[in-house]
């Protein structure tokens, strides 16, 4: 067998693997700005909030919310502790909630189909408090998991919500959305720690599969000529 051929073989493998998974975390990917945040969105029900440079009932912190202003700037997702901590959410209430918000909701939409692996956690976020919010996960229109998180209840970083979903299927356009909501009985919203991890891997096409088996017979056949 020719190295000319041997070539031939290597590159038709080479061209036809199929694309490498790409990882969207939610903490590594933050750099603030619009809104989506790359494949994260940030919204207070089904409309997406405003990116805020500063917000003074955050001591200045950036982030996204209806307002910057107190009294209306709930909800809102910051990042407390500066680059490459923990996501904060603060879930809705009418005390600085704008009169037309709606709950807190991190959504993902996936860029391909194929398959995803989620993993990630969440954990109380006022431990001065005692309060609770509810957190929903949901892959398009079906509940991957819920939770509450509060006070009594995964109360802090040593005692958080982990959780892991491996071979998830999605399509192209398919949203993971997670919702943060007062749980019932409480009157003030509260704040939840997180970051959220997703792996996803692409599904080749058919006509990939197709060039990957040619190059694979290509490489039998040569291999074949040359036991001969």
């Amino acid at each position: 067998m020719s190295i000319a051929r041997c070539t031939l073989a290597a590159l038709t493998l080479a061209a036809t693997l199929p694309a490498s998974a790409a990882t969207y975390g939610l903490v590594a990917d933050w750099n603030g700005g619009p809104n989506p945040n790359g494949a994260w969105s940030f919204l207070s029900g089904s409309t997406l909030l405003p990116y805020w440079a500063s917000m003074a009932p955050l001591s200045g912190s950036a982030g996204y919310a209806p307002s910057p202003n107190t009294g209306a700037f709930l909800p809102v997702f910051w990042q407390p502790g500066g680059s490459g901590t923990d996501i904060a959410v603060h879930s809705y209430d009418g005390f600085n909630g704008a009169g037309g918000s709606g709950e807190a909701v991190l959504s993902w939409t996936s860029p391909i189909t194929g398959t995803i692996d989620l993993s990630g956690y969440f954990y109380y976020g006022q431990p001065s408090l005692q309060r609770s919010n509810d957190v929903t996960v949901m892959l398009g229109a079906s509940t991957l998991l819920s939770t509450a998180v509060s006070f009594a209840q995964h109360q802090d970083y040593a005692n958080r919500y982990s959780f892991a979903l491996d071979d998830l299927a999605v399509t192209a356009g398919q949203t993971l959305s997670i919702s943060f909501y007062r749980s019932a009985g409480y009157s003030p919203g509260t704040v939840t720690m997180m970051d959220i991890t997703v792996v996803a891997e692409p599904v080749p096409e058919p006509a990939t599969y197709a060039l990957m088996l040619g190059g694979l017979a290509l490489v039998g056949w040569l291999g074949r000529r040359r036991l001969i």
